[in-house]
């Protein structure tokens, strides 16, 4: 897996925890092929079988209740990290508290 790869699974990850979701044309955006975006998807899948399921509805992968971090994000992107983590704890924090 090279560098670029891992980014792109970092940024899955970090979409995920944060919106709860993520769409192929996300990866798009990033400026890769949708063959090489639906690659990646795959991947991450494959990485946290239990934490993803695609949604065949908007076609996206969404975030499942047994969703829990599988990438080093602060080795691959500091700021992805900390803003991913941001707002994983504001989510956990309002889901814990029932509000």
């Amino acid at each position: 897996m090279n560098t670029y790869q891992q980014f792109r699974l970092a940024y899955i990850e970090a979409q995920l925890m944060s919106a709860g979701w993520v769409h192929r044309n996300d990866l798009v955006k990033l400026g890769i092929s949708k063959p090489a975006a639906t690659k990646d998807l795959a991947l991450y899948r494959e990485l946290n079988k239990a934490g993803v399921s695609y949604d065949p509805g908007p076609r996206c992968y969404r975030r499942t209740s047994q969703f829990k971090p599988c990438i080093d994000l602060w080795e691959i992107s500091p700021i992805l990290h900390a803003a991913s983590m941001i707002t994983w704890g504001h989510q956990k924090t309002v889901s814990d508290d029932g509000q």
